[in-house]
């Protein structure tokens, strides 16, 4: 695989995070896979396009029939995606190699891995970042990399004084900073699901 090809995600194009279930992928084409691959033969899949929809980072959330299809064609397997118990022994195993290349002290990881919370839970009853909130984060993740980051080359002045200037001098200041602002919220999904005084009180 050349390594342009690890840059870029294999199913919609968008920047790949890394390697996820084989292939190199996008963190919203990784949670999609993971939360939509373990749901064949309990859950329909329907294209309303006879199967032949295009997927790009624009319009990967139109079709996921044809996205999930692609997420095959690609390459990525169904027989990565770990189970919670396999999940839990993968991050003890992490912690206990971080531990013996001194990445962290042994008294923070014996601490994390004999906690009695932990202890007293059984492994079913483990919460882990579910999928949605997976999605949730890269929503907020690609609304950032298209306003903050375009931005970051803007300078922004400094906010003047209320004391020293007007109210009206002073709007016209944060303005251009106000509609960066409103411009990534509305670039998340979940906020555009809100209610408008939802909307309000976050603004």
């Amino acid at each position: 695989m050349a390594n342009k090809d690890l840059d870029r995600c294999l199913v919609c194009d968008d920047i790949a995070i890394g390697v996820n279930f084989g292939v190199p992928t996008c963190m919203p084409c990784k949670a999609f896979f993971r939360r939509n691959a373990i749901r064949l033969g309990t859950h329909e899949f329907i294209c309303q396009n006879d199967g032949d929809c295009i997927i790009t980072y624009k319009y990967r959330r139109s079709c996921n029939c044809c996205r999930l299809a692609k997420c095959f064609r690609v390459g990525m397997k169904k027989s990565l995606i770990l189970s919670d118990e396999k999940r839990e022994a993968r991050n003890k195993l992490i912690a206990i190699n971080r531990l013996k290349r001194g990445q962290i002290s042994k008294p923070e990881c014996l601490t994390w891995m004999q906690s009695p919370s932990l202890l007293r839970m059984s492994s079913s009853s483990i919460q882990y970042l579910s999928s949605s909130d997976q999605v949730l984060l890269a929503n907020i993740f690609h609304a950032y990399e298209n306003t903050c980051i375009v931005a970051k080359n803007t300078t922004l002045h400094n906010f003047p004084t209320i004391q020293h200037t007007s109210i009206h001098t002073y709007m016209n200041e944060v303005s251009s900073e106000f509609h960066v602002t409103i411009e990534y919220l509305k670039l998340i999904p979940e906020f555009n699901n809100l209610i408008m005084d939802d909307k309000v009180r976050l603004i």
